[in-house]
């Protein structure tokens, strides 16, 4: 399991569709793992909110692990855990500790993790 974020743009703060969500999730694979692969499917999570600042957290299925992950100043302390190692990680994005919070979410996480 990983957990990657970024800024959003304008079009999906005004109209989330499908297609604009699925756009930013994959500019994001491929901004900060460089994964450019096909998606199998995705999740929406819980997103964390504060004040103007909203995190959106999503689980992306993909199908292959034939991909390198490219590492750059915000990825460069990146490392696969399993749904077991979540609750041990620190420091602790906060986005990922919200999700983690959330029981809808960590439900969805924790069935995926164990398919």
């Amino acid at each position: 399991m990983g957990t990657w974020g970024g800024a959003i743009d304008e079009d999906l703060k005004k109209q989330p569709t499908d297609d604009i969500l699925l756009k930013h999730i994959k500019r994001e694979l491929a901004e900060e793992c460089n994964y450019n692969g096909p998606i199998r499917s995705y999740k929406k999570l819980v997103n964390y909110k504060h004040k103007a600042f909203s995190y959106y957290n999503f689980l992306i299925i993909i199908d292959s692990h034939s991909f390198e992950i490219k590492l750059n100043w915000e990825t460069e302390k990146a490392k696969w855990v399993t749904f077991d190692e979540l609750d041990n990680l620190a420091p602790m994005h906060f986005g990922l500790a919200h999700v983690l919070n959330d029981n809808s979410s960590r439900h969805i996480l924790e069935n995926s993790s164990r398919s």
